[in-house]
């Protein structure tokens, strides 16, 4: 994260995240649960990256990012956020450890594309 977004990200996000209680740490992660979950749902039932439901996924997905200070998406930085949000979706695809959070490569790539359509289309 420093290399890409700077000291200060680093320091605000870690910041807030070790200023958060135990149950809200616990309540981030199992936000975080049912995010893959519903987007784990939107692989399984077959639902194209650009629709409406994927879109849907992809916004509260950048939301959800939003609420992380130190973050392009946090400080409203558009230009910056197009470019976070894309390579996290790469990420999630080039690496394993995030690609297995949505089961196999096939749901990483469906999120991948998901964030890339909503990044170039509604961001």
């Amino acid at each position: 994260m420093i290399s890409r977004w700077g000291e200060r990200a680093f320091r605000e996000s870690n910041d807030w995240w070790h200023g958060k209680t135990l149950d809200q740490q616990r309540a981030w992660k199992r936000a975080a649960e049912d995010l893959v979950a519903a987007w784990v749902a939107a692989v399984e039932a077959g639902v194209s990256p650009t629709s409406e439901q994927a879109q849907s996924l992809a916004a509260r997905h950048v939301r959800w990012l939003s609420r992380i200070p130190g973050t392009p998406t946090a400080e409203g930085d558009w230009e910056r956020s197009i470019e976070m949000v894309t390579c996290l979706g790469d990420t999630y695809v080039d690496d394993p450890r995030f690609a297995g959070m949505y089961d196999d490569a096939a749901g990483a790539i469906f999120v991948r594309d998901a964030l890339h359509a909503y990044a170039r289309t509604r961001m």
